[in-house]
């Protein structure tokens, strides 16, 4: 079997495992997933210790490598632009799912929270 298959029917059989201890409410199974909390912890703060370094590098690296100009500025404004609209979605989602944490200036000036207020009220 595959190394990647394997990882993967792992993760499958840990999901269910989960789903299995939350659902049947056990004290055991609560207590050991409580135990193991700690292990996941340091194992996703690894991932993201490694991970960082190597997309910082990947983005430097690319930079140095663009021999053309234009091609960098073309980079920088999909970027941007990509930036921008992840930026736009999470404030409009974030306007559907809880105008009430928004500061109520925030809501007086934005036009997506009224929108979404409106149609939440109309519903």
């Amino acid at each position: 079997m595959k190394e990647s298959t394997r990882v993967l029917v792992a993760l499958g059989a840990a999901v269910g495992v989960g789903v299995a201890i939350a659902s049947t409410g056990s004290s055991l199974g609560l207590r050991l997933a409580d135990g193991l909390a700690p292990v996941g912890t340091l194992w996703v703060n690894a991932i993201r210790m490694t991970v960082i370094p190597l997309i910082l590098s990947l983005i430097i690296t690319g930079i140095a490598s663009a021999a053309d100009v234009k091609v960098l500025g073309r980079i920088g404004a999909h970027t941007l632009a990509t930036f921008i609209l992840l930026l736009g979605g999470w404030r409009w989602s974030l306007c559907l799912s809880r105008p009430q944490s928004l500061h109520s200036s925030q809501m007086a000036h934005g036009r997506c929270c009224r929108q979404a207020r409106s149609k939440r009220h109309a519903r």
